[in-house]
């Protein structure tokens, strides 16, 4: 592969973006959630509650899992390790709005994954085409 380095650089930008959205997102809303105005005290539809029970067990090992196997995996996938971590990554930021909040504001971690998901297949899509084109 010619463009090694440029691949590296996307990859690294792009997770390093997406990570630090991810932790700015998960931190804002976490600290509203954690201190409700008076005016919306009895009426707060969305609000922290975490909760760990087996099914959020159960993801954190199948989460688990998947990192491990792409960090083994790292080299041999490139340049595909870059989409396949923000995916990972997005399916994560979902797991931790589902264990740690109740109501609408889960959807903040439905669009992150969808966001993060979406990205990461269309890198997918670009690194296969420029692939294809620097064989011939």
């Amino acid at each position: 592969m010619q463009n090694k380095s440029f691949y590296q650089k996307i990859n690294w930008v792009m997770i390093t973006l997406f990570a630090i959205a991810a932790a700015w997102s998960i931190f804002s809303t976490f600290t509203v959630l954690a201190q409700p105005s008076p005016a919306d005290a009895d009426v707060q539809q969305s609000r922290l509650l975490p909760f760990f029970g087996p099914d959020q067990a159960a993801g954190l090992v199948i989460l688990g899992a998947l990192a491990a196997l792409l960090i083994w995996k790292w080299r041999r996938l490139f340049p595909f390790n870059g989409p396949l971590a923000l995916v990972l990554g997005g399916i994560v930021y979902a797991w931790i709005f589902f264990t740690f909040t109740i109501g609408w504001i889960r959807m903040v971690g439905i669009y992150g994954f969808i966001l993060a998901a979406g990205i990461g297949f269309i890198m997918v899509l670009i690194y296969a085409i420029l692939s294809v084109f620097q064989k011939k």
